[in-house]
């Protein structure tokens, strides 16, 4: 399958170098980094979107020096 990508600059330049110093092409680092990850989590349990938001959102706060909800 292929697939667009949107990714920073700067990222794509750190991965073409990534990529270059493998002697591979950046899409393939970057399909091998993907299907690392994937098989690395294939077993793991769905993440909880409600918690990591609340994290986010939290931490946002501390951030910006806020404490209401």
């Amino acid at each position: 399958m292929v697939t667009a990508l949107r990714i920073d600059l700067d990222v794509q330049r750190e991965i073409e170098a990534a990529a270059a110093a493998r002697g591979v092409g950046a899409s393939t680092l970057m399909r091998q980094i993907i299907e690392d990850w994937v098989a690395a989590h294939r077993e793991a349990p769905a993440p909880d979107q409600i918690g990591e938001l609340v994290r986010y959102l939290d931490a946002a706060r501390r951030a910006a020096g806020t404490s209401e909800p």
